[in-house]
């Protein structure tokens, strides 16, 4: 309870949070709190019910996805290699609209598949921004190629 709203003798109202998954505007108890230690804690994007259906669908698919390889899908590194993200196992990909498998994922590939909107027309738009880019240096012969 909120000592002012006390004081002054008001219904406190209750906080929400708009799910990134369902769309639907729910009180703040509906999500999860993140974070721990001295890490600072915030609410989760994604509702309870959300994560809980999610986690249910990666629950079916680690039974019948194909082995964990020793690289990622996507990229063919190692989540060992030491410039790699701290996370040392592959992450299990799937289709998040038809729940279908795609695919074991390094973190860093997972992360940004994940940014990129998992869609090909978000690759696409990383692609163009770097494509102009290199057209850029090249042009003016001040970039050197990788």
């Amino acid at each position: 309870m909120n000592a002012l709203a006390d004081l002054l003798g008001i219904e406190e109202e209750e906080s929400t949070k708009i799910c990134r998954k369902c769309g639907r505007d729910l009180p703040v108890t509906s999500f999860r709190w993140r974070g721990e230690g001295t890490v600072k804690k915030r609410i989760n994007i994604d509702c309870k019910e959300c994560v809980a259906a999610d986690d249910r669908i990666r629950s079916k698919l680690r039974k019948t996805a194909p082995p964990v390889p020793k690289v990622c899908d996507c990229c063919g590194e190692s989540p060992l290699k030491p410039y790699k993200s701290q996370h040392k196992k592959l992450c299990l990909d799937h289709n998040h609209k038809t729940g279908e498998f795609r695919g074991w994922l390094c973190d860093s590939c997972n992360v940004a598949l994940s940014r990129a909107g998992d869609s090909l027309d978000g690759v696409r738009k990383l692609e163009k921004y770097l494509m102009e880019f290199e057209s850029k240096c090249i042009q003016t012969l001040h970039c050197k190629q990788d």
